[in-house]
């Protein structure tokens, strides 16, 4: 290249840079602003999704614990119980935590 094209295209590196720097002092805070507000979006939406899924969840385990219940007071009361033996039901941890802290 020729020491003409040099000095244009390091000039206009400079000017380009500096331009640069002015967009992003004036329009980086907007940026990020915007680009926070979309996470924050985001987030609400997936915890209230997560929300719906473990209450959904939770209703059919208990449905679920309900209706082995009720199948197995009616084997009792059949005359099964040498058949059956009567444990606690135990539910897990996070099931338990679930419970207590919505009072269920």
């Amino acid at each position: 290249m020729s020491n003409k094209k040099q000095i244009d295209i390091k000039s206009l590196s400079k000017e380009l840079e500096s331009l640069i720097d002015v967009t992003g002092d004036s329009c980086g805070p907007l940026l990020i602003n915007e680009l926070q507000a979309r996470i924050d979006k985001t987030v609400e939406i997936f915890n209230k999704d997560v929300d719906k899924i473990l209450s959904i969840l939770f209703n059919v385990y208990h449905d679920r614990r309900e209706n082995c219940k009720k199948i197995l007071d009616n084997n009792s009361s059949n005359n099964f119980e040498d058949d059956i033996e009567e444990k606690e039901v135990v539910s897990p941890q996070f099931i338990k935590s679930y419970e207590n802290k919505n009072k269920l």
